[in-house]
């Protein structure tokens, strides 16, 4: 496929997941047989700020909330076509059970961080809602559960990962229209413990530290084909202007071996740059296609507790739910 180029100027941006891309009613699926479980304790080789993680502004008792706007130079379907659409963000801390695989509210659990990634954007007489949740420990981000969910005139759709206790990963889909799988992924025991889901990838972006090792690799895992390899790299600091305003940020380069599952792209280019602010936040601020085929920016964030309070009359520049 051949993408456009974005011209070169800011236009308001994401954020940001499962192996599949953003078509319309023509997925096929295939079953798989299971699969042995790896031998590998679950738990992340990667080297993340430990300051960062424990801040005590994720103990608050409220969620970071950011939308972005993003710009594509193609469609749903991967044709050439300008698109925009508005994308909102969480992040947030609470305890999370491996036994249930859901959230306990009685102090049980793992403390861990839930991010979610949740846009629509529409072609023709279609309409395309995409969720993506996201749960990994809040002590080295080693992933718990990872879901998606979308809405299009075709189907209801839902993948799941989840991650167990014993190094195992349960894939499950469900859908009327695109199929259904449930199986056991085979992951090598010395890929797992730097294995991320696709929607992790922008919070291990934020939390990365970088040494003299030079770049850090890890996997963006795929239920379709073999985790694909990507390297992350400091590159500089610079000053990122947003539509939130000017700050200052570091950037680094994603590269991976090949296009991997993406929440806000279907699929990534072969590299991308992030830039996160230099606050203790680490704020994520952009994210940029190294072919510019798409394009993301943070248009507002706050920290509220929204399953209390209304946060819409508490925003200057986003008026909408995406």
């Amino acid at each position: 496929m051949t993408r456009l180029r974005i011209p070169g100027f800011w236009t308001l941006l994401l954020l940001l997941a499962t192996g599949m891309t953003l078509t319309a009613c023509t997925e096929t699926s295939t079953e798989a047989g299971e699969a042995a479980p790896p031998a590998t304790p679950a738990g992340t080789d990667l080297p993340v700020d430990d300051s960062f993680l424990a801040d005590p502004i994720w103990d608050d008792g409220k969620a970071e909330i950011a939308f972005y706007r993003v710009e594509r130079s193609y469609n749903v379907y991967d044709e050439p076509e300008s698109v925009s659409f508005d994308v909102g963000t969480y992040l947030v801390k609470q305890n999370f059970s491996r036994e249930t695989m859901a959230k306990t509210t009685d102090g049980s659990g793992t403390a861990a961080f839930k991010a979610a990634t949740f846009f629509e954007m529409n072609s023709g007489s279609y309409q395309y809602k995409r969720n993506w949740v996201v749960n990994a420990r809040r002590s080295d981000l080693a992933p718990l559960k990872h879901s998606f969910s979308s809405f299009d005139w075709c189907s209801n759709l839902y993948h799941e990962y989840a991650f167990h206790g014993d190094g195992g990963v349960t894939f499950l889909k469900r859908s009327d229209d695109y199929g259904n799988q449930e199986r056991r992924l085979d992951i090598a025991a010395d890929v797992f413990d730097r294995v991320v889901p696709p929607a992790l990838v922008p919070l291990l972006v934020r939390s990365l530290t970088f040494g003299e090792e030079g770049p850090v690799p890890f996997f963006v895992l795929n239920a379709d084909d073999s985790p694909i390899r990507a390297r992350a790299a400091l590159i500089d600091t610079t000053t990122v202007e947003t539509p939130a305003g000017s700050r200052s940020s570091e950037r680094i380069r994603v590269t991976y071996d090949r296009p991997a599952p993406s929440p806000i792209a279907g699929n990534t280019a072969d590299s991308e740059v992030y830039a996160r602010a230099m606050d203790a936040e680490r704020t994520l601020l952009s994210l940029e296609a190294g072919d510019d085929s798409y394009r993301m920016v943070l248009v507002e964030h706050l920290r509220s507790a929204y399953w209390s309070e209304n946060i819409w009359p508490m925003l200057d520049r986003v008026s909408a739910r995406p």
